[in-house]
């Protein structure tokens, strides 16, 4: 009768993803984490802005006020230029390419950004680093800037 995942022909498709407290997960603060994620969608807002969400699960922190055992989430504009290159970092890691690798340039092909959000959901559980840190868009306004890192990289001698 509806369609699969994110339809919006379905008003019942994300029922089994919310709670009945009706809040938003806070975002990651400045900090170092292991994160595990739980699962990565693509939506449109209300503004119909295209974004690129992941919910992830704090498995180590150094920020208090993001602890383990928190679920928080990441997103990016994907309308920005920093967009599908946001999405392509945290898909390089997240798949344990070292992210500023001509490999992961490769491999992480829109194929795999369109797997990564499909309901298969094939992200979930693999854990990630993530270095974020506060700093000043060029415009000066505030923004929290993520470095994803691979939670098992390969060594250099040892092929993937």
């Amino acid at each position: 009768m509806f369609g699969q995942g994110q339809s919006r022909n379905d008003p019942f498709a994300e029922i089994d993803n919310v709670t009945t407290q009706g809040q938003r997960n806070p975002y990651l603060l400045a900090g170092l984490y292991l994160l595990q994620i739980q699962r990565t969608i693509l939506f449109e807002s209300r503004e119909h802005k295209l974004f690129f969400l992941a919910e992830l699960l704090i498995v180590e922190s150094d920020n208090p006020e993001r602890p383990p055992g928190m679920l928080c989430s990441w997103m990016t504009d994907m309308r920005k230029d920093m967009g599908p290159i946001n999405v392509k970092r945290l898909l390089a890691a997240a798949l344990d390419y070292d992210v500023e690798s001509d490999e992961a340039n490769e491999q992480i092909t829109s194929d795999v950004a369109r797997f990564a959000v499909s309901d298969a959901q094939p992200l979930r559980q693999r854990e990630i680093y993530a270095q974020a840190s506060d700093t000043t868009t060029r415009d000066n306004k505030p923004f929290l800037a993520v470095k994803w890192i691979p939670r098992n990289p390969p060594t250099p001698d040892q092929p993937k």
